[in-house]
């Protein structure tokens, strides 16, 4: 099985990842209803049928606030006015879980399109999945005191400082949205983005990035280093994943 690596360069609105991933959501789920109509019908071997790939993209994106499922229809105007901060930012209501969390410049994005039945997943076990795929991209980086809590995502610092959020979807068995892992405080937009917060609800914890918790405190790290390293790691967890391309919005 051939796994695409979809990287959005520069920095990219929210909204414009939102909507490929909608794309490549559609082509699985329009292969899906193929396969159904095919196995129902007998008019065709669903076997014959070609699934989408894997599809991983990669991006970093313009400074953005995003809610999750459990808070649409409460952000307030006082709120967002707030949180905009005189057009620095965008508030987006997201259909992924968790709660509020910032993405921004010096943070890694990635959004798996994954069929779990294909691979024989469970969301509790994808969840799992993409936790230990981060702790294994953040060692490969020198960061090997990482974990996970009983708080979501993964932590640093004794699981005070968060340094990757997680939050997906799962629609007909199709994954999406996915994680959040801050690399750098490129320009200080991490820090000023996640200081207006309480990311993810969580009182009294706070974030960090990889070039700060590396034991020679280089920082050196780019977000565009870190994505393929993810996108290679994911493959291995997945397992029965031979090749990874590279591909591109205009081949959608």
């Amino acid at each position: 099985m051939r796994l695409a690596h979809l990287r959005l360069p520069g920095l990219t609105s929210y909204h414009h990842a939102a909507n490929i991933q909608e794309v490549i959501l559609q082509r699985y789920f329009q292969a899906k209803d193929r396969v159904h109509k095919s196995r129902t019908s007998g008019l065709q071997d669903s076997r014959t049928i070609q699934l989408p790939d894997p599809t991983v993209i990669t991006a970093e994106f313009q400074p953005v606030y995003t809610f999750g499922r459990r808070q649409l229809n409460t952000v307030g105007e006082q709120q967002r006015r707030f949180l905009e901060g005189n057009g620095r930012a965008t508030v987006v209501e997201a259909q992924r879980g968790g709660q509020v969390t910032y993405h921004g410049p010096g943070q890694l994005v990635a959004y798996p399109i994954i069929d779990l039945r294909r691979h024989k997943i469970t969301p509790r076990n994808y969840i799992y999945l993409l936790e230990n795929t981060v702790i294994a991209v953040c060692t490969s980086f020198g960061v090997p005191a990482v974990e996970t809590t009983e708080d979501p995502g993964v932590w640093a610092k004794g699981g005070q400082h968060k340094i990757c959020a997680i939050g997906v979807q799962v629609r007909r068995g199709i994954t999406s949205h996915g994680i959040g892992l801050n690399v750098t405080d490129r320009e200080d937009f991490l820090s000023w983005g996640f200081s207006r917060i309480v990311a993810c609800g969580l009182e009294g914890k706070h974030v960090t990035w990889l070039s700060a918790e590396r034991a020679h405190g280089a920082e050196s790290i780019r977000v565009e280093d870190v994505g393929p390293a993810f996108v290679k790691t994911l493959a291995e967890h997945l397992g029965g994943i031979d090749e990874i391309y590279q591909t591109s919005e205009q081949d959608l």
